[in-house]
């Protein structure tokens, strides 16, 4: 294999998805134990449960590959689901419980292969997708899927890093320099994702940036740069976070039935015959109607 063979192969796996999920499932793990990513999980925790705190329903269903993260406890829907990616299901269940490896006691498990939802069309009232769409193999597919298991005005809420971010730049570099899988990821910008939502039928109602703060492991200058919180949820509106979430709404249109269009008279005569007409019956009067103008109407 020659030089320019090996520099595009390397390129190629650099900037693609995670292929391997057992080894991307060890290096989020790692990194979500680093104080960089508890600090990002823990502001997408908080505005996780104030959404789920106010959305009812009966079935609940959630994904997220990073491991310990409890995103339905705040949740007051009965039935709640999480999806485990089918690759590791056979192991969690061999090795350890599923509380062990970091999914909900209360919820049911559901094997998932990243891109098909195995659920029942117009079932689940709220879906939430935890940083499942920067690495999915075809995101595309994943989101027609939630359009189509959630209900009718049913709420889909996602997770994502964001690339117009420091964070993002500093990812879009390490992704070329370092072997974590965590930096192979699609970028996925805000703007883009509404895209796809409202092409599926989703109305977007809200989003909400996370972390404003540089991108450091140290928990001491993550403190430091705290001040950095204020400046952004001033600047809201540039959407500069770590990463985002975003909340759409299944919005389906019922057909209204057309109205019949009633024919309007020819002309001012026929209001006048219609009138006098009316008049006439309701005092058992007898009408006469010339061609010209109506006359009065005469008794019997």
């Amino acid at each position: 294999m020659s030089l320019v063979e090996q520099c595009r192969q390397w390129l190629h796996q650099r900037a693609n998805v995670p292929q391997s999920p057992k080894a991307f499932a060890e290096d989020i793990s790692r990194w979500s134990n680093t104080p960089l990513g508890e600090a990002i999980l823990s502001e997408e925790q908080a505005s996780i449960d104030e959404l789920l705190r106010y959305r009812f329903g009966y079935h609940l269903c959630a994904f997220s590959h990073i491991h310990g993260c409890e995103l339905m406890e705040e949740s007051r829907i009965n039935h709640k689901i999480q999806m485990v990616q089918l690759d590791g299901l056979k192991e969690s269940l061999d090795s350890q419980s599923l509380s062990e490896k970091g999914l909900c006691e209360e919820a049911s498990a559901l094997p998932f292969d990243g891109s098909r939802i195995p659920l029942a069309t117009d079932s689940v009232d709220v879906l939430l997708l935890h940083h499942c769409l920067e690495f999915s193999s075809n995101p595309h597919e994943l989101l027609r899927e939630a359009q189509r298991v959630l209900i009718d005005h049913g709420h889909l809420i996602i997770t994502s890093f964001n690339p117009l971010s420091i964070y993002g730049l500093f990812a879009n570099v390490a992704r070329f320099f370092k072997g974590n899988q965590v930096w192979r990821r699609r970028f996925l910008t805000a703007s883009s994702s509404r895209d796809w939502l409202q092409l599926l039928g989703l109305q977007p109602l809200e989003l909400i940036p996370h972390f404003y703060r540089l991108p450091l492991s140290n928990s001491a200058l993550l403190e430091r740069s705290r001040v950095l919180e204020g400046l952004g949820k001033k600047l809201g509106a540039l959407n500069w976070g770590a990463s985002y979430t975003l909340v759409a709404r299944n919005d389906v249109f019922a057909a209204n039935a057309l109205k019949p269009r009633w024919q309007k008279p020819a002309n001012a005569e026929q209001f006048g015959s219609a009138a006098i007409g009316r008049q006439a019956k309701k005092e058992k009067l007898k009408l006469v109607i010339n061609k010209g103008k109506p006359s009065a109407p005469t008794t019997e």
